[in-house]
């Protein structure tokens, strides 16, 4: 599971490739892993667009273990309990924000009655130059 790619850590202690700006580093590391994030995902999740011209050895210990997610590991292995939590209220908030914005987006296109995802799914195909033969009322649908 760890060569696959599956596993990832983030130990307290150590450091980073010294010469390195975050981005490269995370491009680096992102090609050590069969399917990664992209990196300007993981810097926008992450909320670190704005370090990616930092260099590695100016980061604090906080953007260091966000900047660990680039290889999208189904187990993340965190070595500090404390730090744990925090990482993981972290990703979960990001998570939360994210589906937020799904619901936000899908929405917009669902209406609450029958009738009327008959009505937006009509529109759709033949906005998308899709003709379809769509019952005209919910009457019969079950």
């Amino acid at each position: 599971m760890v060569q696959a790619g599956r596993v990832g850590g983030m130990l307290q202690t150590g450091s980073l490739v010294e010469h390195l700006r975050v981005r490269e580093l995370l491009c680096m590391v992102a090609s050590r892993y069969p399917h990664p994030r992209p990196v300007d995902e993981v810097l926008g999740l992450t909320g670190t667009a704005d370090l990616a011209g930092r260099g590695t050895t100016k980061l604090s210990g906080g953007q260091t273990h966000r900047v660990a997610l680039v290889g999208d590991p189904d187990l993340l292995v965190l070595d500090e309990p404390t730090a744990a939590a925090v990482e993981v209220a972290e990703v979960e908030a990001l998570g939360r924000a994210a589906l937020a914005d799904v619901r936000a987006a899908v929405s917009r296109y669902r209406e609450p009655t029958v009738a009327g995802e008959l009505a937006t799914g009509r529109e759709l195909l033949r906005a998308a130059g899709i003709a379809a033969v769509l019952p005209a009322s919910a009457d019969g649908v079950p």
